[in-house]
Formats: structure tokens, sequence, C-alpha cells
């Protein structure tokens, strides 16, 4: 599907996204036509049959991808909002900050800015990235994540997937859709473009049933120890193991996925 054809322009400007306010719905529609020649997505289909809320994970190449993909998510999926984890850094660019206010975000406090003295404008205030999640899926909202954790301007080889996203999928009961971004100049070029076209690789929603039962046992995460339990810390030690390597491997599963979709290599093990 291209958003660049005379027809999908149409179908841009007649969309109502009735979630967003005026302002908004028209600045998402106008960077969807102006940048919209330089967008592929395949398989569109899966996201509108996807159950939700659900958690979209993508791997995360540059910083143009962290306006384009929630524009083009957002309009696919009918005008539904995805909140985004994002940098606390974003919210000292005024456009940027009201743009993701609109998808109301996760802000991601416990990062450091890449330039020391930023820092001294961290806020104070922290939120729990996990209990925010929760509430949204609550709420009806989807969360999208790039689990590599940063951005990633290698162009062969993808970072190793971050265990909170394990943590998120088990904690909650929605699905999750993993989704490749590539760019075709990737290997052309040996390198990730800032800007350039873009393809989005929609991939089939994972469950994670048999995890999650796992999981949601009596004795994981120390919730009960077991009877006759000669020591309560060694259980407790042993239980965090379990529920680490829980992480891990939920974590691996879409990681394996996500380079499917994106053509980067995934070369870790659980």
């Amino acid at each position: 599907m291209k958003l660049g054809s005379l027809k999908a322009k149409r179908d841009i400007l007649r969309s109502p996204l009735r979630k967003f306010k005026f302002m908004t719905r028209w600045t998402l529609k106008l960077i969807l036509i102006v940048f919209g020649h330089l967008i592929y997505i395949d398989r569109p289909e899966r996201l509108k049959s996807c159950p939700w809320p659900a958690i979209f994970a993508l791997n995360h190449n540059n910083y143009s991808e962290s306006v384009l993909v929630p524009c083009i998510l957002i309009y696919l999926c009918g005008g539904k909002k995805v909140s985004f984890l994002v940098h606390w850094v974003f919210k000292l660019f005024p456009f940027l900050n009201w743009m993701l206010k609109q998808i109301n975000p996760i802000w991601i406090y416990n990062r450091r800015a890449r330039v020391g003295w930023i820092n001294k404008l961290k806020p104070l205030r922290q939120q729990d990235i996990f209990k925010q999640a929760l509430l949204r899926f609550k709420n009806g909202q989807s969360v999208g994540i790039f689990p590599e954790g940063s951005r990633n301007n290698n162009p062969y080889t993808l970072k190793r997937g971050r265990m909170g996203l394990g943590r998120m999928v088990l904690e909650s009961e929605v699905p999750v859709l993993p989704i490749g971004i590539d760019f075709p100049l990737r290997i052309k070029r040996d390198k990730i473009p800032f800007l350039g076209r873009i393809i989005l690789r929609i991939g089939k929603p994972l469950y994670f049933s048999n995890e999650r039962k796992k999981y949601n046992r009596p004795r994981i995460g120390g919730r009960t120890a077991r009877t006759g339990e000669k020591s309560q810390q060694a259980a407790q030690a042993r239980d965090q193991k379990q529920m680490l390597a829980l992480y891990s491997e939920v974590s691996h599963r879409i990681m394996k996925e996500i380079s499917r979709l994106c053509g980067k290599v995934y070369p870790y093990s659980i």
C-alpha cells in the first residue's frame, strides 16, 4: 500500500480522525500528504484485523520515523490513538511536545540525554511505565514501543531487545503486533538515511498464552512461596530468576519476528 498515490491522498483528506482536535487532525494529515510518497506499507490489513488494544513493537532507526510512524499507525487504525513510549528530551521541542501530547504518550524519565547539560532540564517527576501502559490498555488505548531502547543506526544488526517489553506483555492481556521498519537505501548506501523511502512490514499478532499461564502461576514473582520451603529468601530468588527468564523469552521471540520483518539480523540468544 502506497500513501503517495492520488487516491491515497484523497483518502487521507477524507479520513475523519474524530478522536483528535481540528489542529491535530490536519497536522497529521499534512504530514502524511507531504511525506506520503516516501511511505509503503506491506500487509496493512493486519493492522485493521488485529484485536484492540494491542502492543505495537517496532525497530528504531532514526529521528524522522519517531514522527512519521505514529502518524501512519494512527491513520491506518482509523484514527485510534496509539500511545508511544517517548524519551523525556522530546518535551524540550515545542512542536514535537505538542504533537506527542495528542497521543497521550508514556514519558520515559529513566534515561539520560546524550548532551550532558540537557540533563539539568530533566523533570523531577517520575512515573511507572508499566502502570501507565496497563492504564492505557484498560482505557482501550494501544501502546507503541521500540524495544531496542534507543535509535539504532546500524544498517544490518538489531540491538538486544529490552526485557521490559517482556514484562509489559506478561502483565497485560493484549496481543503484540510486531512491525519491521526498513529503508531501501539501507543496503545501497551502507547506512540508515535520516529521511528516505520507508517500508513498514506488518507482522501477525503474537499472543503468548502459555507464557502468561506460567507467569501467573501462584509461585511466580514471590506471590506465594511453595509449601515446605526451607528458605523464603531462596524461594524469592528462584522466582525472580524464573520471571527474568520469561521476560527474556518473550522479548527474544518478538525481536526475532521484528528481525524477519525489517531485514536486520538479531544475533542474540535468550
